[in-house]
C-alpha cells in the first residue's frame, strides 16, 4: 500500500497537539471539538481507536501490512504504565481484527527500515553490521517508521527489547554501545516472561 503523507501529517500534526494536552477533559473537547478531521484520520489508517478504553494510537504502513507505530497500552487491574504482557494475556486484549505480527512481518519492517537508510546514503543495498546504528535510531527514534518501544526505560539489561511474535517468539532489537542487531529468540517460560506488543492488519 502506497503512503498518504497528507494524512500522515495530518495524524503527526494531530497528535503534537493532542500529547501537549494534561487533563482527560481537555483531552474529550478537543476530540469532540475536531471530530470530523479525526475520523477522516482514522478511515485514512494513520489512526486507531480502540474502542474499548478509548485509547489512540497511531498507524503505518509497510508495504502490505498497517502496523501500530506504538506499543498497545491495555489497562491490567486498573492500570496502564506497564506496557508489557505475558503469552496467556495476549487473546485478552488484542482489538478486533488485528493480529500479533509474524517473525516475517518484522523482519520485513526492519528491512524497509534499512532501504531507506541506504537509500539516504545513496547506495543500493546497506552492509548491515553491529556498528550500524543509524537503522536502529530510525526504528528507535520519531522517524520514518517510527517504531520504538513506548518507554524511555525499558527494563531490560542492555536496553534488550523484546515484542511477542505469532509463533510465541520474541523478536528484539538490542541497543548496545552504538551498535545494533535484532533477531528473534525462544521463550523458555512463557507463563511469566513479558514483552511489548505491537498488532498488525492485512491491507
Amino acid at each position: 500500500m502506497q503512503e498518504n503523507l497528507g494524512y500522515k501529517n495530518k495524524r503527526i500534526q494531530f497528535r503534537v497537539t493532542y500529547d501537549k494536552l494534561i487533563s482527560e477533559r481537555e483531552k474529550e473537547d478537543f476530540i469532540s471539538k475536531n471530530r470530523a478531521e479525526i475520523n477522516e484520520i482514522i478511515e485514512s489508517g494513520y489512526l486507531f481507536i480502540d474502542d474499548r478504553e478509548g485509547q489512540l494510537y497511531d498507524c503505518m504502513f509497510v508495504d502490505n501490512t498497517r502496523w501500530m507505530a506504538q506499543n498497545f497500552c491495555f489497562k491490567r487491574n486498573n492500570k496502564s504504565e506497564n506496557l508489557k504482557y505475558r503469552w496467556d494475556e495476549l487473546n485478552t486484549i488484542i482489538p478486533k481484527g488485528w493480529r500479533l505480527p509474524t517473525n516475517k512481518d518484522y523482519y520485513e519492517l526492519v528491512y524497509k527500515a534499512e532501504a531507506i537508510v541506504a537509500q539516504a546514503q545513496g547506495v543500493d543495498k546497506l552492509e548491515i553490521d553491529s556498528n550500524n546504528y543509524e537503522v536502529y535510531e530510525m526504528l528507535q527514534g520519531d522517524s520514518i517508521l517510527e517504531f520504538n518501544s513506548g518507554s524511555a526505560v525499558y527494563g531490560f539489561a542492555d536496553n534488550y527489547i523484546p515484542f511477542w511474535s505469532a509463533g510465541k517468539e520474541f523478536f528484539y532489537v538490542y541497543d548496545g554501545q552504538n551498535e545494533f542487531s535484532y533477531g528473534v529468540e525462544t521463550v523458555v517460560r512463557k507463563y511469566d516472561q513479558e514483552a511489548f506488543v505491537r498488532f498488525v492488519q492485512d491491507v
